[in-house]
């Protein structure tokens, strides 16, 4: 046997008649090279960036300091930019000191760059009390609680969970979807209009626990659409020159949600059943329109359904489904639906802990997805802000919030503001924060006005606010459930914005 084999002769990689095991030997060239090649197989662990303040509150002044935990297997080089207010600082490390000053509640975003252009930021508040020195004659421009406001119009009545202002010709209206009274949720929801400074009760709609109602148009129509949860069935309702009267009735399962939309000349309404009697994993249905009014279309797998929402983008036309529970857990994933020209297909998981509350809006040339969950956590914080890119919705900022009852994008001129309430009925304040890229930023924190529902309008060329509570308990009877200026809920250096 020539020398240069007799090594492998011994470990048993010859045949005895001295040829080489052409297999073996296969196997062992196979696995060096999938050596050699590991290094660059390594799978990138995503970025994941949370913050964790000390203290989160303090009186002025104090030094906070700002630590950022990243998890990724991208090494320890990546630097953190750290943005505090309307500044830039310039810090670059993962742990951020600052010396607060000035009263108020103060924004401080971080932003981590990865590699490839990827990046994520997050955001936490804190809270900064004036001085005792200057306590008397400092008022913290982001409390309105301590200055009443008085709403331009009241709206009359209880246990609202939606609010829709919509046009007829030259004639402005308000609907309420009135879920309870307090003793049953048999209860009229009811149109008004609105005439002057006041609301004219036009129509009583008789609902079993309305939970959504919309108005649109198919062509010369004008539709109303009433979710009632109570009932095994949601109803269309047809304008006929004086009042609302029953057009259809769509079947539906508790259904919490109504988004009307239109694809070219189809015209779709969804329905969010949030459950079908025992279970909350159930179907939610796509109903279009046609020659004998809404027909089902299409059946998506829901979890609890709370809302739906379309979204036409650039790179697509959308349906978001948020998704509640599953009937053992309230950490279940949203999903993205994306239109493929004949149907909706499923397109991405959005991870959530009890999502209620979807919206959208425009900055730019780019397109935005609002996601408001019940029960916010390190993984699916309250609120969250997704913009839509040319292959997913990426994560782009987001806000620590429990307790959500209301989140609904408003719009003036250029101005994007975001209006969030706390459902909690022993803490009902509510925020409004203003969208100013690359994130979002407290404009004032209010109490006394609920946010349970909420719908905006522009009239000479002021835009207004109507809000209602969904809360029938009597001490909610203070709350100012009406028909506000934009501007009574901005802090005065805000207010010469509009």
């Amino acid at each position: 046997m020539p020398q240069e084999f007799e090594g492998l002769s011994n470990h048993g990689f010859l045949h005895e008649s001295g040829r080489p095991d052409r297999i073996l030997l296969f196997l062992l060239l196979v696995g060096i090279l999938a050596f050699s090649f590991y290094p660059s197989r390594v799978q990138v662990q995503p970025l994941s960036l949370e913050l964790k303040a000390e203290p989160l509150s303090g009186t002025a002044p104090f030094r906070v300091v700002i630590a950022a935990e990243i998890s990724t297997n991208l090494g320890n080089d990546l630097s953190v930019q750290w943005r505090i207010g309307d500044q830039i600082q310039s810090q670059t490390g993962r742990v951020f000191t600052h010396v607060l000053t000035e009263p108020g509640v103060i924004p401080v975003l971080a932003t981590l760059k990865g590699r490839q252009g990827s990046e994520i930021t997050r955001s936490l508040f804190i809270r900064v009390h004036p001085s005792a020195s200057s306590q008397k004659t400092l008022k913290s421009e982001l409390d309105l609680a301590t200055k009443p406001v008085k709403p331009r119009t009241r709206i009359p009545g209880s246990g609202t969970w939606d609010l829709e202002h919509f046009q007829i010709g030259k004639r402005r209206f308000l609907a309420t979807a009135n879920h309870e009274n307090g003793l049953t949720n048999k209860v009229a929801s009811r149109i008004f209009e609105l005439v002057g400074d006041h609301l004219e009760l036009v129509q009583e709609i008789p609902c079993v626990g309305a939970t959504d109602i919309e108005v649109f148009s198919i062509g010369f129509k004008k539709l109303l659409a009433i979710a009632n949860e109570g009932q095994k069935f949601s109803t269309v309702y047809s304008w006929n020159g004086a009042k609302f009267e029953p057009m259809q009735h769509l079947k539906s399962q508790a259904a919490r949600d109504l988004e009307p939309f239109r694809i070219g000349s189809d015209h779709f309404l969804a329905v969010a059943n949030h459950h079908d009697g025992f279970s909350p994993v159930t179907n939610s249905t796509l109903y279009r329109w046609g020659q004998d009014g809404f027909q089902p279309f299409q059946f998506l797998p829901t979890q609890g359904a709370m809302a739906f929402q379309y979204m036409k983008s650039t790179n697509g036309q959308f349906l978001v489904v948020a998704n509640y529970s599953d009937g053992s857990t309230h950490r279940v994933d949203s999903m993205v639906f994306s239109w493929n020209g004949v149907k909706f297909e499923p397109y991405q998981a959005l991870r959530g802990t009890g999502t209620q509350m979807l919206d959208t809006f425009s900055s730019g040339s780019e397109n935005f997805l609002v996601v408001g969950n019940r029960y916010g956590n390190p993984n699916a914080q309250g609120l969250q802000i997704y913009r839509s890119g040319e292959e997913k919705f990426s994560l782009v900022d987001s806000m620590e919030f429990t307790n959500l009852s209301r989140v609904k994008t408003l719009k003036h001129g250029k101005q994007i503001y975001i209006a969030v309430g706390s459902s909690n009925p022993l803490n009902r304040f509510s925020l409004l924060l203003q969208w100013r890229p690359p994130g979002i930023h407290t404009v004032s924190r209010f109490s006394g006005i609920p946010l349970d529902a909420i719908d905006s309008f522009h009239q000479e060329d002021i835009t207004y606010v109507a809000t209602a509570s969904s809360n029938t308990l009597s001490f909610t009877n203070t709350l100012k459930s009406g028909v506000y200026p934009l501007s009574v809920l901005l802090p005065p250096q805000e207010r010469n914005q509009l």
